[in-house]
């Protein structure tokens, strides 16, 4: 004989549709199915993917399921387990993919910009004002020292470092430490 905390029941229930049956399960697995979620989320996307969404929307398939007469080899509290379990790990593992998926349109190709809205040179106002603010830039940092200056220049102007160490005839490493010391100093200013 089955009590009104079992499982089995339970199942049944959720198949007729009894929202507090769907409840009562939310109530006992959740805790576990969040854990088991967040064991499935790499740490660096922990911020942006939750646990608790993923074992909503996994408990929510399977209740939805139930409800259309799937599962009907889902007989008790290990079976549910381990569908739950399974549909939880599916769905933390299709949202890290989705978070890591890069954008693209529909037909796979980039879509063209309006030519409209960019422009492929800026307005005069705009490039006078720009090339003021490089070079004050420039000049705090010719105040420091000229080697900052000159590296500063030529990254904007796209050089690589190594490309810098090789016109200084330095190592890529002070081109590093002297880019870290430019962000520094325009930071602080």
């Amino acid at each position: 004989m089955t009590s009104d905390g079992s499982v089995t029941l339970m199942i049944g229930d959720l198949r007729k549709g009894d929202e507090q049956a769907a409840q009562r399960i939310w109530d006992r697995y959740s805790p576990r199915l969040e854990a088991l979620a967040r064991l499935r989320l790499p740490s660096r996307f922990r911020s942006v993917l939750d646990g608790e969404d993923i074992a909503s929307q996994a408990l929510g398939c399977v209740v939805m399921g139930l409800n259309q007469g799937k599962f009907p080899e889902l007989r008790d509290r290990d079976d549910l387990w381990a569908l739950l379990a399974c549909v939880t790990v599916r769905k933390a593992r299709n949202d890290v993919k989705h978070a890591t998926r890069q954008k693209r349109s529909p037909d796979g190709e980039r879509a063209p910009l309006d030519e409209n809205v960019v422009s492929p040179t800026p307005p005069p106002d705009l490039a006078v004002m720009a090339a003021e603010q490089l070079e004050a830039l420039l000049e705090r940092l010719s105040r420091s020292d000229e080697s900052l200056r000159i590296i500063a220049y030529w990254r904007f102007e796209g050089y690589s470092r190594d490309e810098i160490a090789a016109r200084l005839g330095c190592s890529r490493q002070k081109v590093i430490r002297k880019l870290e010391l430019v962000r520094k100093i325009l930071s602080a200013e």
